[in-house]
């Protein structure tokens, strides 16, 4: 099934309203949602998943969606406005749900700030990627990147490549707390991304991203991982990263996939994401952010991000998302 790209630019789009005097969403994640999982709106058809409950508890809007996976079962997606942390949303997926407040085998939780966020969201019936970022992503120079990164969460299967006894789901940015939607009241101050995720040591147990690990007993405890594909130099001013996007997208010839790895032996692709050769930077002539712009390569269009915290002199971008064609 071919991907469907969705903006909050475009018209008939919901838009995250938030208002600070009552402390809650006028429209939130849950609204975003319905129209890119399952509504759509203005002419764009939803992805497919199926909006299972909604919170019965007063106050909560906690709201259950399933894909449409390849796989034995479902990924379910719990995802809600955060009641504890005003201006945040929550995410968290699992594999059982008997009810929006009581489910079990479950990865770690989402728990980000977003008020006044723009957003994009590509995706299919198995796999989605959703992006928030600040609306002055685009006019703010690279001096000040860090405070206007793009936040990136991958949503849904990931294509199992050796094992066939993990269910394939996966929830995946970068700053992810153990426990339930319940227990959970920490929250990144700022939108994360892929690149701590990526960058982290091995030894370190940090994040768990899926929903089981194969071979273990399923547990809240976090699991070996990492992220892999061939990556370029992050060395500032990296030979052949240029400023350009026209020229980048002339130049391109080699798409190679990410790869989700656990426990140095399960491997998954993830669905949608590439790096790309040669290389383009974050910034453009103008020291203007390149994160999210549309590019299109032989006829597929793409939206880059960053690879690595530091996103200055010429360090080169390493996601990129395929935003048509097929996944």
């Amino acid at each position: 099934m071919p991907v469907t790209f969705y903006s909050s630019d475009d018209p008939g789009a919901p838009q995250f309203v938030y208002s600070g005097s009552s402390g809650s969403y006028k429209i939130g994640i849950i609204d975003v949602l319905d129209a890119i999982l399952v509504n759509g709106y203005s002419g764009k058809t939803g992805l497919g998943w199926t909006k299972l409950m909604t919170s019965a508890v007063a106050g909560s809007d906690r709201t259950v969606y399933r894909n449409q996976s390849a796989y034995e079962s479902d990924c379910h997606l719990l995802a809600e406005s955060s009641p504890t942390n005003s201006g945040c949303f929550k995410m968290q997926i699992a594999d059982v749900v008997t009810s929006p407040e009581d489910y079990s085998g479950y990865s770690q939780v989402i728990n980000t700030y977003v008020s006044g966020y723009k957003w994009m969201a590509v995706g299919d019936e198995r796999s989605f990627i959703f992006f928030a970022y600040p609306s002055s992503m685009y006019t703010a120079f690279s001096s000040i990147f860090n405070s206007v990164m793009p936040l990136c969460i991958y949503i849904g299967d990931v294509d199992r490549l050796n094992n066939t006894t993990h269910i394939g789901h996966a929830l995946i940015t970068n700053s992810m707390y153990s426990g339930t939607m319940e227990t959970v009241t920490s929250y990144s101050s700022r939108p994360s991304f892929f690149e701590s995720f990526s960058d982290r040591i091995l030894t370190n147990k940090t994040i768990r991203p899926v929903t089981q690990v194969p071979g273990e007993e399923w547990s809240e405890n976090d699991c070996y991982h990492f992220l892999t594909s061939i990556l370029p130099d992050n060395a500032a001013n990296a030979a052949g990263a240029g400023k350009n996007i026209a020229s980048f997208e002339q130049a391109a010839q080699l798409r190679v996939p990410w790869f989700l790895v656990i426990n140095q032996v399960y491997v998954y692709r993830l669905r949608g994401l590439y790096n790309i050769f040669p290389m383009l930077q974050h910034n453009d002539e103008s020291s203007r952010a390149q994160m999210l712009k549309p590019l299109n390569i032989d006829g597929i269009e793409y939206r880059g991000t960053k690879q690595n915290a530091d996103r200055y002199n010429g360090v080169p971008m390493s996601y990129y998302i395929q935003t048509s064609g097929d996944w």
